[in-house]
């Protein structure tokens, strides 16, 4: 038997007073009273004429000191250690964040992780089931409860870390519920202790084993990146990065900017430790291509040493105007510095071509694959839940806070004739009327869509300077989620601009993998999740071809350094029939419901003796 909290006995001390409260007597008046047969019971409270008296036998005093004793003991929360038997499952997670590619212990902690798990899988009883769970941006099952050791062996030979940033809840939860019904199942958990998305208490109530790995480690990395384009010819680019020591000494290194296949400058750099600095580059003249940062350092991490980046000019936003004849709308767009504008008298059937669709009173047969500025036009089915308005109607309320609305004010906009709708699922309400939204901004179907149940014809908008102020930020708002990112982060989705239907897309990796799949639907939006890896991945699609760039840039993860202390790890015991674990059992809860079963028997005792 052991004691986790053993500071806690000190409040034994608190026993010694119960017994001086049960020696003391205070003083009572001296009543007459006609006569002291009714009293006899309580004589012997009355007989002290001093404020200390001969401790009497008592069993108020011996339920309050048992009471208090168990209180006491609980407080040290005292703990068996026995061995169990081997578990009938047991589930290994391996965490496959970037930091565990760190080299601070050789040859990497990921293999120093997999080496301790293989071990494990070698010392197992041939009657134990073993599943495996992968760690990473997505928690991954790569194998179900199985006897099949020697699968088990082959399936963490193949598994390998990644670049994404580390999350081990999801990764616990989706243990758990292999083990919710299996009592005796056990969590063995190998990291570096750097993910910080879990709690310690969340998984006391789990049969969790920690692992750790890894040691505190000395990193130099690019925590934040970004190349700043000048839309004005000759578009000078200025490239703006953070950088962090995550060390217990000073770190130096180079950093260079390299434009394609040339050097553009290169720095020195001193950091102390835990020290951050930033560093800017300026070229006077963009040079469209693949650029990249490097720091030339000695650390233990080469994830968070380089940065990608695709720098060019900003491309002109493709705007397709779709209306019977607006001159105030048409005018608006056409001033928009960095769109091209097209007008249509109709929907056309490729829409390859455009980024933003802005449609005044058409009727939509269903949904379009292209971001939608729409003015007394549905963008999608029709439905019952509309209510249209024949008279002057002024906008009573709006929200500013919108993007769509910055810098725009309209309390001085009426309508003459206005729709107003119940926002759909993935719509906020930025103005509306008396009678309800007449202005919507959102997500449906994969796409961004601004909608305003008037036509610019119908109101006296066009005449306010805050109507060429909303259609541009209507335009880069929708413009922003239909262009192809050009850097994510590493485990981020990366998001093609539309493909026509049909149309195979295929990506390349920075490690020469390769992914395709086919593009069904119009509606259908080209998603690809794979990015694991730093670098440069390649895309394909219908005669196009674009390139993203994925980086780190994860402070957590280029700090090597544990989040917390290492969880008090179950030691392990080896016996003929298997693995065999000491499972440590508390009775602090036993304690506790002694406790109150004793108060409450003190409570009924007293009131028994004093009625």
């Amino acid at each position: 038997m052991t004691f986790l909290e053993p500071m806690a006995w000190a409040l034994a001390v608190s026993l010694a007073l119960v017994v001086l409260l049960h020696l003391l007597k205070r003083r009572r008046r001296r009543v007459p009273v006609s006569s002291l047969v009714l009293w006899e019971r309580f004589l012997q409270d009355t007989r002290a004429s001093h404020p200390f008296q001969r401790l009497r036998h008592s069993w108020l005093l011996v339920l309050q000191l048992l009471a208090l004793t168990v209180l006491v003991m609980g407080l040290a929360r005292p703990a068996r250690t026995s061995v169990s038997p081997p578990a009938p499952l047991r589930v290994l997670i391996l965490d496959a964040s970037a930091s565990m590619r760190a080299s601070d212990v050789a040859p990497s902690r990921f293999e120093q992780a997999r080496a301790r798990a293989l071990r494990l899988v070698a010392e197992a009883a041939p009657e134990e089931e073993l599943a495996v769970i992968r760690a990473g941006a997505r928690p991954e099952l790569v194998q179900t409860p199985t006897r099949d050791h020697a699968g088990v062996r082959r399936v963490l030979e193949t598994l390998e870390a990644s670049d994404e940033p580390g999350r081990l809840l999801p990764a616990l939860r989706l243990a758990e519920a292999l083990v919710r019904h299996q009592p005796e199942a056990r969590l063995e958990l190998f990291t570096d202790g750097t993910a910080g998305d879990w709690e310690e208490g969340y998984t006391r109530a789990l049969p969790l084993t920690e692992h750790r790995v890894g040691t505190a480690g000395n990193n130099l990395g690019v925590v934040a990146c970004e190349a700043r384009v000048d839309p004005e010819p000759p578009h000078p680019v200025r490239v703006v990065a953070r950088l962090s020591a995550f060390s217990d000494r000073a770190l130096s290194g180079v950093v260079e900017l390299r434009a394609g296949a040339e050097v553009v400058e290169r720095r020195p750099v001193v950091l102390q430790a835990g020290e951050s600095v930033s560093v800017s580059f300026f070229v006077p003249e963009a040079r469209p291509g693949l650029w990249e940062l490097v720091v030339e350092t000695r650390d233990d991490l080469e994830a968070d040493n380089r940065v990608w980046l695709a720098v060019s000019p900003p491309r002109p936003v493709r705007v397709l105007l779709v209306s019977p004849g607006n001159v105030f709308l048409e005018r608006a767009l056409r001033s928009l510095p960095r769109a091209q504008c097209r007008v249509a008298a109709g929907i056309p059937g490729d829409l390859g071509e455009v980024d933003v669709l802005v449609l005044d009173r058409v009727t939509v047969a269903g949904p379009l694959p292209v971001p939608v500025l729409a003015w007394a036009s549905w963008p999608w089915e029709p439905t019952d839940r509309t209510k249209w308005v024949d008279s002057a109607t002024p906008v009573l309320d709006w929200d500013p806070a919108h993007p769509v609305l910055r810098h725009v004010r309209l309390d001085d906009v009426h309508a003459a004739r206005v729709e107003v709708r119940s926002p759909p699922p993935g719509a906020e309400v930025l103005a509306e009327c008396g009678e309800g939204p007449m202005l919507l901004a959102g997500e449906r179907g994969g796409q961004r869509f601004v909608w305003a149940g008037f036509s610019p014809l119908d109101s006296d908008w066009p005449l306010r300077v805050s109507f060429p102020i909303f259609v541009a930020n209507a335009v880069e708002w929708l413009a922003a989620a239909s262009a192809t990112k050009a850097t994510v982060r590493a485990g981020e989705p990366v998001v093609l601009r539309w493909t026509r239907p049909g149309s195979v897309v295929r990506v390349t990796g920075p490690d020469q993998r390769s992914w395709s799949w086919r593009v069904e639907a119009a509606g259908d939006r080209a998603v690809f999740e794979g990015t694991e890896r730093c670098g440069v991945y390649r895309f394909e699609a219908g005669g196009e071809t674009w390139e993203a760039c994925v980086n780190l840039l994860n402070e957590e993860e280029s700090n090597l350094r544990a989040r917390r202390p290492a969880l008090g790890a179950l030691a392990e015991a080896r016996s003929a029939g298997g693995t065999a674990v000491h499972v440590r059992r508390e009775y602090w809860a036993v304690l506790a419901t002694a406790f109150l079963l004793l108060s409450l028997t003190e409570w009924w005792w007293y009131h028994r003796r004093s009625v």
